[in-house]
């Protein structure tokens, strides 16, 4: 790999990783505030705006930024659903999925496995390569 992609993939994972920490940094301080109200013998508050299942954008959103934190990782529906947090249908994580591999967004790499973009190998496997701020050239 040369300094650019390398540059390149560790700026994607940095994001994704600051994507990840809010997350759970806000999903820290919604068990926080139930687990306080339960003590003092309230019941839970009402969950913060936006919680809950997400629509397929973000879900979509949330898988591409898993991957490409982990680039040259396989994964199937089944262990994006857990690091995730398990909130997803398979169905739909699978035909998220599907549809992503069929827009070179992720790479399927084999029966049910898939991987970044962004890995050299995937490039290969997609017959594409990665051009500028994510838009890719066949």
């Amino acid at each position: 790999m040369n300094r650019r992609d390398r540059v390149i993939q560790l700026g994607a994972m940095i994001q994704a990783d600051r994507v990840l920490q809010g997350e759970i940094r806000d999903r820290l301080k919604a068990n926080e505030a139930e687990l306080d109200a339960l003590l003092r013998g309230e019941g839970p508050p009402d969950p913060p705006e936006g919680s809950g299942r997400q629509h397929a954008g973000s879900m979509a959103k949330a898988v591409a930024d898993l991957l490409a934190a982990e680039p040259g990782t396989e994964f199937s529906a089944e262990e994006i659903i857990e690091r995730l947090g398990g909130d997803y249908k398979p169905t739909s994580v699978r035909s998220t999925l599907a549809r992503m591999a069929d827009n070179l967004e992720i790479v399927r790499v084999g029966r049910g496995r898939y991987k970044s973009a962004q890995c050299a190998d995937a490039k290969v496997a997609n017959g594409a390569v990665p051009h500028g701020e994510g838009g890719i050239i066949q």
